[in-house]
């Protein structure tokens, strides 16, 4: 039996006509880098699989990209996930993933205020990390984090602050060994070669 039958003879066992909830052989949590890669090989026609992507916004996040953005805005190359999936056989959703039910094979969902369940046969968890500054005392209040959007602490915010400092003698100080943390200590070094990183 090949993996298409295979998951839509799972699925077939969960979805009754009169389900209240969509269902869908394969739900993809996450759309970065390997959510969106996973969810366009497994939405090929010749599959026939049904696929859901599920992410909190519409927009692809190039984490590769957020040091750029510290010093001048980065256009994005997927401005909107819900456009460039338009073409293909995937669902978009944009929402948030409030709980999951591995035993049911459901999804609790929250989108523009209200709450409904997803039901899948197959699910690919690929929320990425997020940066708990709860653990640190202080980091919350005092440290950036390149994150998307203009909160208090943003990249947008960093972006704001390093030009402002710009014309004087600044110390950044980059936290982590990891590939963002050393191309930001690097992007920041060349733009502004006076700074102390």
């Amino acid at each position: 039996m090949d993996i298409a039958a295979a998951f839509l003879e799972k699925s077939s066992m969960l979805t009754t006509p009169n389900a209240p909830f969509e269902t869908y052989d394969v739900v993809v949590l996450g759309a970065g880098y390997a959510g969106l890669m996973a969810s366009l090989r497994l939405g090929r026609r010749r599959l026939g699989l049904r696929v859901a992507l599920i992410n909190a916004e519409d927009q692809f996040v190039e984490r590769v990209r957020l040091q750029e953005a510290m010093v001048a805005p980065v256009r994005p190359r997927i401005a909107s996930l819900s456009d460039y999936l338009a073409r293909t056989p995937i669902k978009f959703i944009e929402a948030r993933a409030l709980s999951l039910d591995p035993v049911r094979c459901r999804i609790l969902i929250e989108a523009k205020g209200s709450t409904r369940e997803i039901g899948f046969t197959q699910l690919i968890y690929a929320l990425g990390s997020h940066v708990d500054t709860s653990k640190a005392p202080g980091a919350s209040q005092y440290a950036y984090r390149l994150d998307l959007g203009g909160g208090l602490h943003s990249t947008a915010a960093l972006r704001v602050a390093l030009h402002q400092f710009a014309r004087r003698s600044a110390r950044v100080l980059a936290v982590g060994g990891g590939p963002l943390s050393i191309e930001a200590a690097g992007e920041v070094k060349s733009t502004w070669p006076e700074m102390d990183v």
